[in-house]
């Protein structure tokens, strides 16, 4: 009886101990996450190097100028330099005394400085440019407006008046075109005197034939209006 009842009780514990067992070694649950990596450092770029020019070499960082026997010599930045003596540099139009902070024998801010300096022509040279594209544009405007009015005041005049104004007009071109052919042989006797006679000539002509140059374009303008009017 007590036999029975061991093997009994022992064969209750069975399953009680195999579901604790598998309840303790099941393997079900989810793999852990990786262990996310710490971040790292952001890399910074290595400044760039200094380049040196050899012993004695120079460049000029800012603009500078200098007196020669033609006149006064820019020298732009990034143009390159000997030292003569402390404070005095050779540069390609001559000698030149400069400031230390004016100079520099570090090759590559002579670079930038260069290219800063290129740069900036550039944009002037542009700016330049397009100043002079305008004004031609006003001009050939004020010269269309000018055309315009005189062709609209000679529509505006009857036949016998348009006749008289194309008559006065030709004597007024044909007066300023002897003029003008005058003073053009007045400034050529005035060159010869003083190119191969050594005359010294204070001479007003030149803005005399400006004056009647003028007055003919003018003249010729209003006739070509009033001649190509019906």
């Amino acid at each position: 009886m007590k036999v029975t009842s061991i093997i009994a009780s022992g064969a209750l514990l069975l399953p009680i101990l195999a579901g604790c067992q598998k309840t303790s070694t099941a393997d079900d649950s989810p793999p852990p996450a990786p262990a996310t990596p710490a971040p790292s450092a952001p890399t910074i770029p290595a400044a760039p190097i200094a380049e040196f020019a050899p012993p004695g070499v120079f460049y000029l960082i800012a603009p500078a100028r200098i007196e020669t026997a033609d006149g006064i010599v820019g020298l732009n930045p990034g143009t390159g330099l000997k030292l003569v003596r402390p404070g005095v540099y050779l540069s390609p139009s001559g000698e030149v005394s400069l400031r230390d902070d004016q100079v520099t024998n570090n090759v590559t801010l002579a670079r930038q400085v260069l290219a800063a300096d290129q740069s900036s022509q550039a944009a002037l040279r542009n700016s330049l440019a397009a100043m002079a594209r305008q004004a031609n544009l006003q001009r050939q405007a004020a010269a269309a407006q000018s055309a315009a009015t005189n062709a609209a005041a000679s529509q505006s005049m009857n036949g016998d008046a348009r006749r008289t104004r194309i008559a006065v007009l030709t004597a007024q071109r044909d007066a300023l075109a002897q003029q003008l052919s005058g003073l053009q042989s007045e400034r050529s006797g005035e060159n010869y005197r003083q190119t191969y006679q050594r005359h010294i000539i204070a001479s007003s002509t030149n803005d005399q034939i400006a004056a009647v140059q003028q007055q003919l374009l003018e003249v010729q303008s209003e006739l070509a209006a009033l001649n190509a009017s019906p």
